[in-house]
């Protein structure tokens, strides 16, 4: 029987993709003081070489998130009141760093969240650390496959391992049913690549005989450092993106950058070791993002120019987020 927990895990994509619910649901998530969901990137570094990895072409320092400045980051953000999500993934593999069981307990503990789900691409899925995560209480898991055959999948990646996923995932459904839980609600993803519209439907009926979902998901040229390869047309006009006013993404060194999609040096807005993420929130490097884009001066927010993820919601919220944003400065005056 599905829990709570898993759930609400199993929302996301329910959401996601419709339209009319997403535009309720992002309008409850914006708040000015405080982010409704925080990204946290346990570490940089991965196993895998994906071919359309913005991350793996910025080359960002190898390094792993510690204990004690998540527990400050979690500590703050109680002081605010409950999460909608706490998302344990950016640019790397969050399975190589060994801490990650225990930040997920301490932020279950402390209810840190509604739902706490991350991404991972399956290698080091194996029946041990599956049943760490059913322990520690994740919500939700998402499989990063992106490929329906072997060869699709060693090209993408770099390395010809799917087998080894899928019987790595197989494991962890197996200690699921084991344990009579519910928990992480898992599912499969694959990005909707240009090309590979033929194996669309073949993935979605393989792995949906093996996991809680499995979905297809828009593609994301990582703020414009990697080519579009999307099956979606751009939308022809642009509109101001929702991720700069709920969801920023915090590396392993403290950077908070100003959402998920980019991990450019022009994205970062704060440093955590230096400033309150509350503070980062409220500061000017974010506010000028957030004004050009509701300016629709794009070419001026320099980590957003090229970037295509603002249009995977398909929501224009513009003219709410315009006045929303004169009622939080004039609350302040």
């Amino acid at each position: 029987m599905k829990t709570l927990s898993a759930y609400k895990a199993s929302l996301k994509n329910v959401i996601r993709y419709r339209p009319f619910l997403r535009r309720l649901v992002t309008r409850h998530m914006i708040d000015f003081d405080f982010p409704a969901v925080i990204g946290i990137d346990p570490t940089t570094r991965c196993d895998l070489n994906c071919s359309f990895c913005g991350p793996r072409r910025a080359g960002l320092p190898d390094g792993k998130f510690s204990l004690e400045l998540y527990g400050r980051i979690i500590g703050e953000s109680l002081r605010h009141g409950l999460r909608q999500m706490l998302i344990l993934h950016n640019s790397g593999e969050p399975l190589l760093n060994p801490d990650i069981y225990e930040m997920i307990a301490l932020a279950k503990r402390e209810k840190a969240a509604r739902v706490i789900q991350f991404s991972t691409n399956g290698l080091n899925l194996t029946r041990e650390n599956a049943a760490k995560l059913i322990e520690a209480g994740l919500d939700g898991l998402v499989i990063s496959v992106d490929a329906a055959t072997r060869g699709d999948y060693a090209e993408l990646k770099g390395r010809d391992c799917l087998e080894k996923v899928i019987e790595n995932v197989r494991g962890l459904m197996e200690e699921k049913r084991r344990r009579k839980s519910s928990t992480p609600w898992v599912s499969a993803k694959m990005v909707r690549r240009r090309g590979k519209e033929d194996t669309f439907a073949r993935f979605l009926e393989f792995w949906s005989g093996i996991v809680d979902e499995a979905s297809l998901t828009p593609f994301s040229n990582w703020g414009g450092t990697v080519d579009y390869g999307g099956t979606e047309p751009i939308p022809r006009e642009r509109f101001a993106c929702h991720f700069l006013w709920y969801y920023p993404a915090i590396q392993w060194d403290g950077a908070v950058y100003c959402c998920c999609a980019s991990t450019e040096p022009a994205a970062v807005i704060g440093n955590v070791n230096k400033k309150s993420l509350a503070a980062i929130w409220r500061d000017e490097p974010l506010a000028r993002l957030r004004r050009f884009h509701l300016e629709q001066e794009y070419g001026r927010a320099e980590p957003c120019r090229d970037c295509t993820y603002w249009s995977e919601s398909r929501v224009n919220l513009d003219d709410w987020l315009v006045k929303r944003e004169r009622r939080a400065r004039a609350g302040k005056q």
